[in-house]
């Protein structure tokens, strides 16, 4: 499943920008209401059905249309811990990286 707050971005009607990355300016009503779930929705087992519900609305409207695939690569010197490369290909995790002590 999806981070719902990137889906957020990037297919919410009001996430054109300045205000988010719906470049597309995709706009489905339907849509808003269920992303907009995906931010009040507590229980995991609804939270899944939630964001199952966006993921086929998105494969049947086709706002966007992936033409190609990061495959990432790290080279990470012996001397730092905690690094962790992320699926997405995202940066957030380096906050975790520390020196190794000597």
């Amino acid at each position: 499943m999806s981070d719902p707050g990137f889906l957020v971005e990037l297919l919410h009607s009001g996430k054109a920008p300045p205000n988010g990355r719906n470049r597309g300016h995709y706009g489905n009503p339907a849509m808003d209401q269920l992303l907009e779930q995906t931010r009040t929705v507590r229980d995991g087992e609804a939270l899944r059905k939630v964001a199952r519900a966006v993921h086929r609305l998105a494969a049947e409207d086709l706002p966007y249309l992936g033409l190609w695939h990061n495959n990432n690569l790290a080279v990470v010197s012996r001397d730092l811990e905690g690094f962790r490369l992320h699926p997405s290909g995202g940066f957030e995790h380096l906050s975790q990286v520390r020196w190794r002590a000597p």
